[in-house]
């Protein structure tokens, strides 16, 4: 079902940063869409001589995008028009995926973004806002594709390789992760994620100099890296070094008060962090 719940809708709502990215790219998204009219066709809307009144309404909340809600439902009725043209169609359906995304049914979202891709398999926009999607729905495996799609597209997007690398380490595929990183540093070396995240797969991958090595040329582009200094923490932990964790936690506290992870880590392993 397309109706979600409040409930449902905050038990997803977790994924902060996720959604964000979500949410800047279904913006991108609809540049475009809002330039031309949604043509509704004939449509049943209760009493025939409303059809195109209500048709018209329903093309607006279909467009708007501060209602997702109210848009969902406008999209969803356009679509069972029997007059629409495939490019018509498309678009209604791109639209109605932004929806469901803003209302955090990725599930639904993932359905509608790839009949659009059906039609446009090389809109990178969409493949973007699917390849976001399903990470979110747990399918990182699928997520991966599409972001090699991008990727194959235009290797110069450096966002794209790292999301790769990600969704191949989130998926446990260690060894394609680690080279998806390693393309993103090769494109840019004074990248401190692309390090972090090479590091990471490959202590997965029990090469702990490779690891280490990576860990050390991200505190050298940045040495009060938040980020590279908590994972250092997580791999030093993982492998039974209590004492190099908890400093390395601290230092990414002392990098950044704000993070909740390295206060959580420290407190986990006994240590008292200032409030």
């Amino acid at each position: 079902m397309r109706m979600k719940t409040d409930q449902q809708a905050r038990n997803v709502q977790s994924s902060v940063t996720s959604i964000c990215a979500i949410l800047a790219v279904c913006g991108a998204l609809l540049v475009h869409a809002e330039a031309t009219a949604v043509h509704a066709g004939d449509v049943t809307y209760g009493q025939p001589e409303d059809n195109e009144a209500a048709a018209g309404t329903d093309q607006q909340d279909c467009i708007q995008r501060d209602r997702a809600y109210v848009a969902l439902l406008a999209c969803s009725r356009l679509l069972k028009a029997t007059d629409l043209d495939a490019v018509q169609r498309t678009r209604i359906f791109e639209l109605r995926g932004r929806a469901s995304l803003v209302l955090f049914d990725f599930g639904e979202a993932i359905e509608d973004f790839t009949q659009v891709l059906k039609a446009q398999p090389d809109n990178l926009i969409i493949l973007a806002a699917r390849a976001e999607a399903l990470n979110e729905h747990g399918s990182h495996a699928g997520a991966a594709e599409d972001w090699s799609r991008i990727v194959t597209l235009k290797p110069g997007d450096m966002a794209a390789r790292l999301k790769l690398g990600f969704s191949h380490y989130t998926a446990g595929a260690y060894d394609q992760a680690a080279e998806a990183y390693e393309g993103a540093v090769k494109l840019d070396g004074n990248n401190p994620e692309a390090h972090i995240g090479v590091a990471k797969a490959y202590d997965k991958l029990s090469q702990r100099e490779k690891a280490d090595a990576s860990l050390d040329s991200a505190l050298k582009i940045n040495p009060e890296n938040s980020s590279a200094h908590f994972t250092q923490g997580e791999i030093a932990e993982a492998r039974g070094n209590k004492k190099q964790a908890i400093e390395s936690y601290s230092l990414s506290l002392k990098a950044n008060g704000m993070q909740i992870k390295p206060r959580q880590a420290l407190q986990r392993l006994g240590v008292e962090t200032p409030p």
